[in-house]
């Protein structure tokens, strides 16, 4: 499957004041993806008989993040809503086994694009020796794609089964973390970083 992609990106930062600032930025693109092997098109037309050769996807992002800076201290928040097409693998796969669920994989060329919402909010405490952030970031994903069992015969010997690519309506996940950093002498310094995340 050869893979081209096209994209314009648009950045730019508007001070308010002399503390504060908002950064907006947006994205279009234009995905394409060919299978350029007939056999690999015949294989994935037992699943999908009227498959095409060749799928155009566009794919947009927009965010916005404001920061605002007293002394050492930064308060970022910000949304953002981003697209992004299936992998090869995704919309392509055929067979794939993977070790960590002991599942055979099969893709789904129908899969819409993942978009997602974020809303996120960080608090960062820096000086020249010392950098303390703490942040957190909630998505909601629509057309969430994940593998789902299904009633196909796996191939890999000792296989479980076989999962086919579904798009799932939504997923939500919420993550946050707290990052350390301490210069201890000009020649060590400690890094220290926590993370929780729930989906």
């Amino acid at each position: 499957v050869r893979t081209t992609f096209t994209n314009v990106f648009l950045e730019d930062n508007f001070n308010i004041n002399c503390h504060s600032s908002i950064k907006i930025s947006g994205s279009i693109g234009y995905h394409i993806n060919h299978i350029a092997s007939k056999f690999g098109l015949e294989s994935n037309r037992i699943f999908y008989p009227d498959m095409k050769a060749q799928q155009h996807r566009v794919l947009k992002s927009v965010s916005a993040v404001y920061l605002h800076q007293i002394q050492n201290f930064t308060i970022s928040t910000g949304l953002g809503y981003g697209e992004r097409a299936p992998s090869v693998s995704e919309a392509y796969g055929f067979y794939l086994f993977n070790s960590f669920d002991l599942f055979d994989y099969v893709g789904n060329p129908d899969l819409k694009n993942e978009k997602s919402a974020e809303i996120q909010a960080s608090l960062q405490y820096k000086t020249p020796k010392t950098n303390i952030k703490y942040s957190a970031n909630y998505f909601h994903i629509s057309d969430y794609i994940l593998g789902v069992p299904t009633a196909f015969s796996p191939m890999t010997i000792g296989a479980s089964g076989v999962k086919q690519y579904v798009g799932v309506d939504y997923a939500t996940i919420f993550t946050q973390s707290l990052q350390i950093s301490k210069q201890l002498s000009p020649h060590f310094n400690w890094q220290t970083l926590l993370k929780y995340s729930v989906g």
